[in-house]
């Protein structure tokens, strides 16, 4: 998502700089080599930013062993306090921060309709978005304009529909577990969008709850990927099936989120999601 983000920054006329382990592909993005969850690296190229959209944080999906959650927790938390201790220095203060979260922030929660003022829930990914979400807010003790964005299941051409469509495609998709549990979604283009919004300050909230008002649970999901792809829908995938390839993972993969989106006065693209997989699955 951070390549789309760039380019939309690039082409309303912004520089673009990326600190990350890997270059970009765009050429016409700045790099500087860099792990929050270590230091930051003192360039040149990111003293007086207008903006930072902190996104950093390894992979969610693969099978959790004890060191992985620590790189989940740390690469997120860590590297965000890293970041905005970083602001004591005013040449590295920008004047406003977004920082990614996620709707894991609530745990499981059945069919509980849940909006931006719900609390966090339990579980480990609710943990580290609760701990990733004080660290972000922290910068405000240097009067930086923070933006925290919630994101649901980003829908592209990774996460989870990076690590489904295998399945569809060789004809063995199918609902994860009971498929009752409701899965907030978001196409990536209005993900992208949102965080450039927040990073020039055009929404009015300082949390984003970034899915779509669609509620859908994971049966209707599962059965609307087979139908775009022409593919069967008639397995479904049992929990224990998952905690073979994903371990501790498997349990998140099936919580329930029934949230509504709070998209600081933005249009969704994508608000419906047979569009947003008409769109994304059309290759």
């Amino acid at each position: 998502m951070g390549s789309i983000i760039a380019a939309r920054l690039l082409a309303r006329g912004y520089a673009v700089v990326s600190l990350d382990l890997v270059p970009p592909r765009n050429p016409d993005v700045a790099f500087v080599r860099g792990n929050l969850a270590k230091s930051i690296p003192n360039d040149p190229r990111l003293g007086n930013p207008l903006a930072i959209i902190n996104l950093a944080g390894v992979p969610i999906f693969g099978k959790w062993t004890p060191a992985r959650k620590n790189a989940i927790y740390d690469s997120r938390v860590l590297g965000t306090q890293n970041l905005v201790a970083s602001f004591k220095d005013p040449v590295q203060r920008p004047k406003r921060l977004v920082s990614a979260s996620a709707v894991g922030f609530y745990g499981d929660r059945d069919d509980e309709l849940l909006t931006s003022e719900s609390p966090s829930g339990d579980g480990f990914l609710a943990a580290v978005s609760r701990d990733w979400e004080t660290a972000a807010h922290r910068a405000k003790e240097y009067d930086v304009e923070t933006t925290v964005i919630r994101n649901g299941h980003i829908l592209g051409k990774g996460g989870l529909l990076g690590v489904l469509l295998p399945f569809y495609k060789k004809g063995l998709g199918g609902p994860l577990g009971s498929g009752q549990q409701f899965m907030p979604w978001i196409h990536i283009n209005d993900c992208a969008e949102l965080y450039v919004r927040a990073a020039l300050g055009e929404l009015d909230s300082e949390t984003i709850v970034a899915v779509a008002p669609e509620l859908v649970r994971n049966t209707f999901f599962s059965k609307l990927i087979s139908e775009t792809l022409h593919r069967p829908h008639i397995f479904f995938i049992p929990v224990w099936g998952l905690r073979l390839l994903y371990g501790e993972m498997a349990q998140e993969m099936v919580t329930s989120q029934r949230v509504q989106p709070a998209l600081g006065g933005y249009r969704l693209q994508f608000p419906n999601l047979k569009q947003a997989l008409a769109d994304l699955l059309k290759d």
